[in-house]
């Protein structure tokens, strides 16, 4: 994004001069950077609601990608602008877009702890077990990274399978386990997970834990 364009006045959310551009030509709010991005895409990633409501009538299409696939919504959610992403789904924006490596709206939104974001997108219809292109579904990431208001969230959808396996075999559980994430893998436990399922290491939960989180485990199965 370079210096001094209608892009960058967008992000900064510099209403005046993204309108009167606007104003002297309608086609600029469809015009893309080298990024693929419109003013409407930095207008999301600036997390500027009233450019976006002045712009969202004028775009050719809300769900429009940048070259990564990322749309304003997208770009809304990674970025935690929660009232951005609450007028885009008003709008019909798509909560199940897809990037080009097969990532939604809520992997980002779950990975980076944008929890209301993420409780928007559960409310709208957004595919809690949706796959990247890794096998990996936001339950994966968060419990990789860490986040129980997030994972608590996303457990908490009645459509939330808890078992999927990775492109490598691995459940949620084995990712929590491998980060030694003790309340991920308490809340994984407490909703279904597996034990003992195998990732294409022939690994188990048990084998990725650390020493005391192995503890733990094994009292929660003998309890079981």
């Amino acid at each position: 994004m370079s210096e001094g364009t209608i892009f960058l006045d967008a992000f900064e959310g510099k209403f005046e001069k993204v309108k009167n551009e606007v104003d002297k030509c309608k086609d600029v709010v469809n015009v893309k950077d080298e990024n693929g991005r419109t003013i409407f895409h930095w207008a999301a990633s600036g997390g500027h609601l009233n450019l976006i409501e002045f712009l969202a009538p004028l775009v050719n299409d809300i769900n429009d990608g940048d070259e990564l696939g990322w749309s304003a919504l997208t770009i809304a959610c990674s970025a935690g602008r929660s009232d951005v992403v609450q007028y885009l789904l008003d709008c019909k924006a798509d909560p199940n877009i897809r990037s080009c490596l097969n990532t939604t709206p809520l992997h980002y939104a779950a990975s980076k702890g944008h929890a209301n974001i993420v409780k928007l997108l559960l409310e709208h219809n957004a595919d809690v077990n949706a796959q990247d292109k890794w096998g990996g579904t936001p339950l994966h990431r968060v419990a990789s990274k860490g986040g129980p208001v997030i994972i608590r969230l996303l457990l908490e959808d009645k459509n939330c399978q808890v078992n999927l396996q990775d492109s490598e075999g691995n459940t949620p559980l084995h990712l929590a386990c491998e980060g030694n994430n003790e309340n991920e893998t308490i809340c994984l436990i407490n909703s279904g997970a597996q034990f003992n399922k195998k990732n294409k290491e022939n690994k188990t939960p048990f084998d990725l834990a650390s020493p005391e989180l192995s503890r733990l485990l094994r009292r929660v199965n003998s309890n079981g």
